[in-house]
């Protein structure tokens, strides 16, 4: 399966320690994603070496190794909800995909403060693609990051591509 432990983390992130949170309010959702199979068209976008390295065949999918998806912590969890999961927290990515739509502006507005505060300065908040934020909300800047816009909290100085 290629680099095991501290040098797979190492690899991917650059960190030898580090965890995920996931949230959802569907049981169903966070039971699929404890269990880490994806269909191939939900992986189609991932690279073969990575899904070797990563993954095993499950079927005519893929399941992502036990080393890793022992790394992910899932809670169920309501955005709209003034309590974060895990409150004084601090993440340097927050993905928060095609969850915002569904919500009034205050209601947006009062959630998107709540993950800002979790990140620190140069943290990322990454939104779907029909998401936007007003500039500098909550201290969040709109950078391009390749091929993909995120926000970054902090300096407006554009991430490298």
């Amino acid at each position: 399966m290629g680099a095991e432990g501290p040098a797979l983390t190492r690899e991917e992130w650059g960190r030898a320690e580090w965890r995920t949170l996931g949230t959802a309010v569907s049981r169903a959702a966070l039971a699929r994603g404890r269990a880490g199979r994806y269909r191939p068209a939900e992986v189609s976008g991932v690279s073969p070496a990575r899904l070797k390295r990563h993954g095993t065949r499950s079927g005519e999918g893929w399941e992502v190794v036990t080393r890793l998806r022992e790394r992910v912590d899932s809670r169920r969890h309501n955005l709209s909800a003034v309590t974060l999961p895990l409150p004084n927290s601090s993440f340097w990515l927050i993905f928060c995909r095609n969850v915002l739509i569904y919500f009034d502006r205050p209601s947006m507005d009062a959630c998107v403060g709540r993950l800002a505060a979790c990140l620190p300065e140069g943290g990322h908040l990454f939104l779907g693609f029909s998401e936007s934020l007003p500039t500098g909300t909550s201290g969040l800047n709109l950078v391009r990051i390749g091929d993909a816009f995120v926000y970054r909290k902090g300096d407006t100085v554009e991430a490298p591509s």
